[in-house]
């Protein structure tokens, strides 16, 4: 991902959030293996057994998917700035 720390242009910033958004995309299937895996537990002892063993390596997709959302929270809203400010101007 882009540093937004430094100034974007509008097009990289709107090329990061399709960034972001594709990554999204590709992790939800990680997150639906999760659920299905829980969904095929028949007991709270399985279910409990499941999550421990596959705990971190939700976590860590937690913690991208976040990121991303953020990501693309942070530049969508940079990018609404940018737009009123140019509509104000005009």
């Amino acid at each position: 991902m882009a540093d937004i720390n430094r100034e974007m242009t509008r097009e990289e910033m709107e090329a990061e959030i399709r960034a972001c958004k594709a990554l999204l995309n590709e992790s939800d299937h990680e997150i639906i293996q999760t659920l299905e895996g829980i969904c095929d537990c028949t007991s709270a002892t399985g279910i409990i057994s499941f999550l421990k063993s596959i705990t971190e390596d939700v976590r860590e997709i937690i913690v991208k998917r976040r990121s991303y959302r953020q990501t693309i929270i942070n530049l969508e809203a940079q990018l609404d700035s940018e737009t009123a400010t140019q509509d104000a101007e005009v």
